[in-house]
């Protein structure tokens, strides 16, 4: 995040945090809105480990926390980091679908 907010400067970082921040935000409202618990863990799941490994970089960052190499999602590079956010966000858009195709079943 660092060498975002250097190389393109302050307001890419505001815009990054933004677009986390709603998709945080609707995977939480996906996961309020399901009736199958399982689906509502792993949407929950998701969520707090998006905001956890945000909250840890950005602290790190600006040397309120210290620096544990934690990769901020889909902009540091780490293969086994970038494979584990990849496996999790298929199983949030997965289940997103099928919430979806519930929905379009109950009209």
């Amino acid at each position: 995040m660092a060498v975002v907010g250097e190389e393109l400067g302050a307001i890419s970082i505001i815009l990054v945090l933004i677009v986390i921040g709603i998709m945080v935000w609707r995977i939480v409202m996906y996961g309020t809105r399901t009736r199958n618990m399982e689906f509502c863990l792993i949407l929950y799941g998701a969520a707090m480990f998006i905001m956890v490994q945000v909250l840890i970089n950005l602290g790190g960052v600006t040397g309120l926390l210290p620096i544990t190499g934690v990769t901020f999602p889909w902009i540091s590079y780490g293969g086994s980091s970038l494979l584990a956010w990849g496996i999790m966000m298929g199983f949030v858009l997965n289940i997103i679908g099928r919430l979806r195709l519930e929905a379009d079943r109950e009209r």
